[in-house]
Protein backbone atom coordinates (compact mmCIF):
# COMPACT_ATOMS: atom_id res chain seq x y z
CA UNK A 1 0.00 0.00 0.00
CA UNK A 2 1.26 3.47 -0.88
CA UNK A 3 2.10 5.44 2.29
CA UNK A 4 -0.27 8.23 1.22
CA UNK A 5 -3.30 5.93 0.93
CA UNK A 6 -3.84 5.40 4.66
CA UNK A 7 -4.00 9.13 5.55
CA UNK A 8 -6.24 9.81 2.52
CA UNK A 9 -8.60 6.99 3.50
CA UNK A 10 -8.67 8.17 7.12
CA UNK A 11 -9.41 11.73 5.99
CA UNK A 12 -12.25 10.55 3.74
CA UNK A 13 -13.73 8.47 6.57
CA UNK A 14 -13.57 11.37 9.02
CA UNK A 15 -15.13 13.75 6.49
CA UNK A 16 -17.94 11.25 5.94
CA UNK A 17 -18.50 11.03 9.70
CA UNK A 18 -18.46 14.83 9.89
CA UNK A 19 -21.20 15.08 7.25
CA UNK A 20 -23.31 12.51 9.09
CA UNK A 21 -22.92 14.46 12.33
CA UNK A 22 -23.87 17.71 10.59
CA UNK A 23 -26.99 16.12 9.13
CA UNK A 24 -27.96 14.72 12.52
CA UNK A 25 -27.31 18.04 14.29
CA UNK A 26 -29.63 20.08 12.06
CA UNK A 27 -32.32 17.41 11.99
CA UNK A 28 -34.25 18.85 14.93
CA UNK A 29 -32.28 22.00 15.82
CA UNK A 30 -32.10 25.51 14.39
CA UNK A 31 -29.18 26.02 12.01
CA UNK A 32 -28.09 29.20 13.82
CA UNK A 33 -28.06 27.35 17.16
CA UNK A 34 -25.94 24.48 15.82
CA UNK A 35 -23.48 26.84 14.16
CA UNK A 36 -23.18 29.04 17.25
CA UNK A 37 -22.51 26.15 19.62
CA UNK A 38 -20.03 24.44 17.29
CA UNK A 39 -18.21 27.72 16.55
CA UNK A 40 -18.05 28.67 20.22
CA UNK A 41 -16.67 25.24 21.11
CA UNK A 42 -14.00 25.49 18.41
CA UNK A 43 -13.03 29.05 19.38
CA UNK A 44 -12.72 28.13 23.04
CA UNK A 45 -10.62 25.06 22.28
CA UNK A 46 -8.28 27.01 20.01
CA UNK A 47 -7.87 29.88 22.49
CA UNK A 48 -7.04 27.40 25.26
CA UNK A 49 -4.51 25.63 23.02
CA UNK A 50 -2.83 28.95 22.25
CA UNK A 51 -2.77 29.91 25.93
CA UNK A 52 -1.25 26.58 26.97
CA UNK A 53 1.44 26.94 24.32
CA UNK A 54 2.23 30.51 25.36
CA UNK A 55 1.26 32.01 21.98
CA UNK A 56 -2.08 33.64 22.86
CA UNK A 57 -0.68 37.14 23.46
CA UNK A 58 1.28 37.12 20.19
CA UNK A 59 -1.72 35.85 18.21
CA UNK A 60 -4.01 38.49 19.73
CA UNK A 61 -1.69 41.37 18.77
CA UNK A 62 -2.66 42.96 15.46
CA UNK A 63 -3.84 46.19 13.85
CA UNK A 64 -7.40 47.34 13.20
CA UNK A 65 -6.80 46.82 9.48
CA UNK A 66 -5.94 43.17 10.06
CA UNK A 67 -9.07 42.75 12.17
CA UNK A 68 -11.14 44.12 9.29
CA UNK A 69 -9.62 41.66 6.82
CA UNK A 70 -10.22 38.72 9.15
CA UNK A 71 -13.77 39.90 9.85
CA UNK A 72 -14.43 39.75 6.10
CA UNK A 73 -13.24 36.14 6.11
CA UNK A 74 -15.59 35.35 8.99
CA UNK A 75 -18.54 36.85 7.09
CA UNK A 76 -17.61 34.82 4.01
CA UNK A 77 -17.33 31.55 5.89
CA UNK A 78 -20.35 32.33 8.05
CA UNK A 79 -22.51 32.77 4.96
CA UNK A 80 -21.06 29.61 3.40
CA UNK A 81 -21.80 27.43 6.41
CA UNK A 82 -25.27 28.91 6.89
CA UNK A 83 -26.17 28.04 3.28
CA UNK A 84 -24.75 24.52 3.49
CA UNK A 85 -26.32 23.67 6.86
CA UNK A 86 -29.71 25.02 5.76
CA UNK A 87 -29.61 22.92 2.61
CA UNK A 88 -28.64 19.82 4.58
CA UNK A 89 -31.80 20.13 6.67
CA UNK A 90 -33.84 18.76 3.77
CA UNK A 91 -31.43 17.35 1.19
CA UNK A 92 -30.30 13.71 1.31
CA UNK A 93 -26.73 13.49 2.56
CA UNK A 94 -25.94 11.18 -0.38
CA UNK A 95 -26.48 14.20 -2.65
CA UNK A 96 -25.27 17.02 -0.44
CA UNK A 97 -21.89 15.50 0.50
CA UNK A 98 -20.65 14.86 -3.07
CA UNK A 99 -21.63 18.35 -4.20
CA UNK A 100 -19.79 19.84 -1.23
CA UNK A 101 -16.79 17.71 -2.18
CA UNK A 102 -16.47 19.71 -5.42
CA UNK A 103 -15.25 22.74 -3.44
CA UNK A 104 -11.53 22.07 -4.20
CA UNK A 105 -12.38 22.08 -7.90
CA UNK A 106 -13.76 25.61 -7.75
CA UNK A 107 -10.78 26.63 -5.65
CA UNK A 108 -8.46 25.42 -8.41
CA UNK A 109 -10.40 27.46 -10.97
CA UNK A 110 -10.12 30.51 -8.76
CA UNK A 111 -6.39 29.95 -8.34
CA UNK A 112 -6.03 29.76 -12.12
CA UNK A 113 -7.87 33.06 -12.60
CA UNK A 114 -6.46 35.03 -9.67
CA UNK A 115 -2.96 33.61 -9.18
CA UNK A 116 -2.13 32.17 -12.59
CA UNK A 117 -1.71 28.64 -11.24
CA UNK A 118 -2.12 26.19 -14.13
CA UNK A 119 -2.92 22.51 -13.38
CA UNK A 120 -0.91 19.72 -14.91
CA UNK A 121 -2.35 16.94 -17.06
CA UNK A 122 -3.14 14.67 -14.11
CA UNK A 123 -4.88 17.42 -12.16
CA UNK A 124 -6.82 18.54 -15.24
CA UNK A 125 -8.00 14.96 -15.77
CA UNK A 126 -9.13 14.82 -12.15
CA UNK A 127 -11.03 18.08 -12.59
CA UNK A 128 -12.82 16.63 -15.64
CA UNK A 129 -13.85 13.57 -13.64
CA UNK A 130 -15.17 15.77 -10.83
CA UNK A 131 -17.23 17.76 -13.33
CA UNK A 132 -18.64 14.57 -14.82
CA UNK A 133 -19.56 13.31 -11.36
CA UNK A 134 -21.11 16.66 -10.46
CA UNK A 135 -23.50 16.58 -13.40
CA UNK A 136 -24.27 12.93 -12.76
CA UNK A 137 -25.28 13.74 -9.20
CA UNK A 138 -27.43 16.62 -10.41
CA UNK A 139 -29.29 14.13 -12.60
CA UNK A 140 -29.72 11.71 -9.71
CA UNK A 141 -30.95 14.57 -7.55
CA UNK A 142 -33.67 15.31 -10.07
CA UNK A 143 -35.03 11.79 -9.56
CA UNK A 144 -35.29 12.48 -5.83
CA UNK A 145 -36.98 15.84 -6.27
CA UNK A 146 -33.84 17.98 -5.94
CA UNK A 147 -33.15 19.39 -9.38
CA UNK A 148 -30.74 22.26 -9.94
CA UNK A 149 -33.78 24.57 -9.77
CA UNK A 150 -34.54 23.55 -6.17
CA UNK A 151 -33.93 26.29 -3.60
CA UNK A 152 -31.88 24.09 -1.30
CA UNK A 153 -29.73 22.98 -4.22
CA UNK A 154 -29.06 26.66 -4.93
CA UNK A 155 -28.10 27.19 -1.29
CA UNK A 156 -25.76 24.20 -1.36
CA UNK A 157 -24.02 25.34 -4.54
CA UNK A 158 -23.76 28.91 -3.21
CA UNK A 159 -22.30 27.66 0.08
CA UNK A 160 -19.79 25.53 -1.83
CA UNK A 161 -18.69 28.46 -3.99
CA UNK A 162 -18.37 30.73 -0.96
CA UNK A 163 -16.24 28.07 0.72
CA UNK A 164 -13.94 28.01 -2.30
CA UNK A 165 -13.74 31.80 -2.24
CA UNK A 166 -12.73 31.58 1.41
CA UNK A 167 -9.86 29.23 0.55
CA UNK A 168 -8.60 31.72 -2.05
CA UNK A 169 -8.98 34.56 0.42
CA UNK A 170 -6.90 32.56 2.91
CA UNK A 171 -4.03 32.58 0.43
CA UNK A 172 -4.35 36.34 0.14
CA UNK A 173 -4.33 36.81 3.91
CA UNK A 174 -1.45 34.43 4.58
CA UNK A 175 0.77 34.87 1.50
CA UNK A 176 0.09 38.42 0.33
CA UNK A 177 -0.79 40.35 3.49
CA UNK A 178 1.27 37.84 5.53
CA UNK A 179 -0.92 37.77 8.61
CA UNK A 180 0.31 35.09 11.05
CA UNK A 181 -1.87 31.94 10.79
CA UNK A 182 -2.53 31.95 14.55
CA UNK A 183 -3.88 35.50 14.37
CA UNK A 184 -6.16 34.66 11.44
CA UNK A 185 -7.51 31.55 13.14
CA UNK A 186 -8.02 33.19 16.53
CA UNK A 187 -9.93 36.26 15.38
CA UNK A 188 -11.74 34.36 12.64
CA UNK A 189 -13.09 32.00 15.30
CA UNK A 190 -14.12 34.85 17.59
CA UNK A 191 -15.81 36.83 14.81
CA UNK A 192 -17.64 33.71 13.69
CA UNK A 193 -19.00 33.18 17.20
CA UNK A 194 -20.24 36.78 17.26
CA UNK A 195 -21.93 36.41 13.86
CA UNK A 196 -23.79 33.25 14.80
CA UNK A 197 -24.67 34.58 18.26
CA UNK A 198 -26.34 37.57 16.58
CA UNK A 199 -28.13 35.31 14.09
CA UNK A 200 -29.37 32.97 16.83
CA UNK A 201 -30.54 35.90 18.99
CA UNK A 202 -32.40 37.39 16.02
CA UNK A 203 -34.03 34.03 15.29
CA UNK A 204 -35.11 33.58 18.89
CA UNK A 205 -36.48 37.12 18.99
CA UNK A 206 -38.48 36.56 15.82
CA UNK A 207 -39.88 33.32 17.19
CA UNK A 208 -40.71 34.85 20.55
CA UNK A 209 -37.79 33.33 22.48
Amino acid sequence: MHPWLAPIAASAALLGLYDICRKHAVHANAVAEVLFISSASGAAAYAVALALSGRLAAAATCSAGVLGLVAAKALLVGASWACVYRAMCTMPISLAAPIRATSPLWTVFGAMLLFGELPGAVRASGMALVFAGYFRFSALGGREGFSMRHRDMHLLVLGTLLGSASALYDKYLLNVVRIPPQTVQLFFSLFLVAIYAAAWAALRGRNGG
